[in-house]
């Protein structure tokens, strides 16, 4: 079984995919809502990863910005957005 670092390093496709259903109802945009409404924030999101958060909240806010220290990760998170380099 590959530790946590190889999974984040090599493995973020197969990561997306796992957490992709954590949320399968809904629910954690509007917990993040009640707690800080999001419309019109400028966001810095540290630890993005494959952009299961950003992607919910990007459509919502001012500005974000994303960062993980896996590059590989923000990679996954550059194709759920649709952005190219």
């Amino acid at each position: 079984m590959p530790d946590y670092q190889s999974i984040y390093l090599h493995q973020a496709a197969q990561y997306d995919l796992m957490v992709s259903r954590e949320d399968y109802e809904g629910n954690l945009l509007p917990a993040l809502n009640t707690v800080c409404p999001l419309d019109g924030l400028d966001v810095v999101e540290v630890g993005a990863g494959t952009g299961r958060l950003t992607a919910l909240i990007a459509p919502l806010v001012r500005s974000l910005l994303a960062f993980d220290v896996s590059e590989h990760m923000l990679v996954r998170l550059r194709e759920k957005l649709g952005e190219r380099d």
